[in-house]
Parts: structure tokens; C-alpha cells; sequence
């Protein structure tokens, strides 16, 4: 194990490493938005070891560390995933985790997307497709259509039914 997982496309040999992590953040783990709306993932463990394990497979760039205030206090190790990243994540965890952290995800997410310039799918300005466009495309795809050929009849870039058809897009509609 030594690259971190991509949530946008899980490769069935990390599905053990994503399905620990599921189970992890699930106990561990908090999902919310700061003051100006932008996500994070935080999470935090005595056990420096597991929370490596964690970093690693997230892709957090840094661990923080903090020393137990009293003697008989343990070390503390927290890592956080901030911004489209930890968007990604909580698209990808959602479907898994128990009803608690579904509705701090959900939270998170909406206020993610109430940020001036950062709404997604339809409801950002900038999009030339809506959610009933995507899944189309979705379904024209597995029926043997070329990107070419949606981007065309679509008025979009081959690039934006390739991104669409990766998951690298228009993740959250199902």
C-alpha cells in the first residue's frame, strides 16, 4: 500500500483498504464545514500507527501531533482532508456509513455548494448540462455512444462526457 486511493474511481484491489476506511471514519471520523463553508474531514486516535494506516490511504498531507497535556494523558494524532478532496470522500463514504455521519455529510456538502462559485451540477452557473443531461449521457454511454459524438449532440468538450463517464464529474447524481 503506497498510494492513496482516488474516490472518484475505486480499483477492486483497494476495495479492502476503502472498506477500512468506511469502518473507521465511521467511528473516528467527523465530516463539517468551517465558518466559510469549506468541507473537512477530521479525525483523530491515540494509536499513531492506525491513523498513518488512514493518512496514507486518504491522501492527507499531514499528520498533527499533540502531546497528552498531563502524565498519565496518551499522545494524540489527527489528520484532516479539506476542500474537493474531502468532497470526493464524502461522495464516495455516503452510501456506506450509518445515518449520523450521512446527515454530517450531507450538512457538509450543502453548505460546500452554497459558496459563491462552488455549487455543483446545475445549480452552478457556469454548467451547460443538468442532472437529467448527465444521466442520459450516462445511459447513451452503455448503449455505445462515442464521447465525440454526445459532446457533439450535447454542444459540450469530449473531455466533459470523458470526465463524466470516469466519475470524475457529476459524482453526486446517482
Amino acid at each position: 500500500m503506497t498510494n492513496p486511493i482516488n474516490p472518484c474511481c475505486i480499483a477492486d484491489d483497494r476495495l479492502d483498504d476503502f472498506f477500512w476506511i468506511v469502518g473507521w471514519l465511521e467511528g473516528e471520523g467527523a465530516f463539517y464545514s468551517d465558518k466559510r463553508g469549506n468541507p473537512h474531514i477530521q479525525a483523530g486516535i491515540t494509536d499513531e500507527d492506525v491513523l498513518r494506516r488512514a493518512a496514507l490511504i486518504l491522501g492527507a498531507g499531514s499528520i498533527f501531533h499533540s502531546r497528552g497535556v498531563k502524565e498519565h494523558h496518551k499522545d494524540q494524532w489527527r489528520i484532516k482532508i479539506t476542500s474537493q478532496r474531502a468532497i470526493d470522500w464524502m461522495d464516495a463514504l455516503f452510501e456506506h456509513m450509518g445515518s449520523r455521519r450521512k446527515q454530517q455529510i450531507t450538512v457538509a456538502i450543502e453548505k460546500a455548494d452554497a459558496r459563491p462559485g462552488h455549487a455543483r451540477g446545475s445549480k452552478n452557473g457556469n454548467s451547460k448540462l443538468g442532472e437529467q443531461d448527465v444521466l442520459a449521457i450516462r445511459r447513451e454511454l452503455v448503449d455505445g455512444k462515442t464521447f465525440v459524438a454526445l459532446a457533439k449532440e450535447y454542444k459540450v468538450h469530449p473531455s466533459a462526457i470523458s470526465h463524466i463517464a470516469a466519475g470524475r464529474s457529476w459524482k453526486h447524481i446517482a
